[in-house]
């Protein structure tokens, strides 16, 4: 239940950015699916050790060398 909220949460945030720049929009939807895997992984039992999301910006420079390839 709670998955499907974030996720209906997440699908709402997207449409309110659709007026905004299609860069901000992509920003805002990795830094909130981001988020959305930081909590998840924190609410597992366990020790486990949660990595620190990357940033969009070190996303994008990744994302940008690998089409480049």
């Amino acid at each position: 239940m709670r998955s499907r909220f974030h996720t209906g949460l997440v699908l709402l945030a997207v449409l309110v950015l659709a007026a905004c720049s299609s860069d901000t929009v992509k920003r805002n939807t990795y830094q909130s699916l981001q988020i959305m895997k930081q909590r998840e992984c924190q609410q597992q039992p366990g020790d486990k050790d949660c990595a620190e999301p990357e940033s969009y910006n070190k996303y994008e420079k990744k994302r940008e060398e690998e089409l480049k390839q």
